[in-house]
């Protein structure tokens, strides 16, 4: 996999924080290049802020049931 980075990988289990390597893309590729830079560019905080969502619902419900 291209994309993990080996020290970033170890570092998860010494420090509990991790990186991975940036994942180059073309532009090109896309029927739009300037609107598929973007998608891209928002895909991972979207994805921390839906995990963050789901993370703070799953707390609610488990309190409630307990």
């Amino acid at each position: 996999m291209k994309h993990i980075d080996p020290i970033g990988f170890l570092m998860i289990f010494l420090i509990h924080f991790g990186w991975g390597k940036p994942v180059q893309i073309n532009p090109m590729y896309y029927k739009k290049p300037h609107l598929g830079e973007l998608m891209v560019a928002l895909a991972g905080p979207a994805t921390n802020l839906l995990l963050a969502v789901f993370g703070i619902l799953l707390l609610i419900i488990s309190s409630k049931i307990s």
